[in-house]
């Protein structure tokens, strides 16, 4: 009986190697040849906390090292295993934003902490464009009203302390969907649409 348990054990092994090769060639064809440096950052495709049937990227982890061709080893970081395999189909690369630059003028504040205005090129109320949805009566009042106030209404920023304006937007909460993988027939499409 042992015997029989032994070979049978071999047999079976034998059989889940060979389809073990032959899922990985068949999960391997359909593999990109991605790149990612030791160090570099990543996202994973991971399976979604909210919603059982669909994945999210997630991330972004370092990459410890390569495992194999198409096989990478990541920092789990705050995870129970420090390190996790991964398929290069579950990683994409990681960009982090580049920062934001501005040029600003060394600016001399006066003693009451207030900041001068800059003086930008003034406007002429005859460049402004004046939106089509105004009918001609409209278009001359809102002309009148520009010249009327012309030293209010500048081209050049200016700060006041006498009035605060809070906007409040009633009912407005943001609509949140869930993510869907996009179909293999439509990603061609999608993508045309994008570029």
């Amino acid at each position: 009986m042992r015997r029989r348990l032994e070979e049978m054990t071999d047999i079976v092994g034998g059989n889940m190697k060979k389809s073990q090769v032959k899922q990985k060639r068949w999960y391997d064809q359909k593999a990109r040849h991605w790149e990612f440096k030791t160090g570099g950052k990543v996202l994973v495709l991971l399976p979604s906390t909210t919603h059982e049937l669909t994945a999210e990227w997630k991330g972004p982890y370092v990459v410890k090292r390569k495992v194999e061709d198409v096989d990478y080893e990541l920092e789990m970081n705050g995870k129970q295993k420090k390190y996790k395999i991964f398929h290069v189909n579950m990683l994409r690369q990681w960009y982090d934003r580049t920062d934001t630059s501005f040029l600003m003028g060394e600016v001399n504040m006066e003693d009451s902490g207030i900041v001068p205005v800059i003086e930008a090129p003034d406007f002429e109320t005859t460049e402004l464009i004046v939106g089509e949805t105004l009918d001609e009566k409209q278009r001359e009042d809102l002309t009148q009203l520009l010249a009327q106030y012309k030293d209010v209404i500048t081209s050049n920023l200016g700060r006041t302390t006498l009035v605060e304006h809070c906007i409040e937007v009633e009912g407005a909460s943001p609509y949140r969907q869930s993510l869907y993988r996009i179909p293999l027939g439509k990603q061609k499409e999608v993508r045309k649409e994008i570029q």
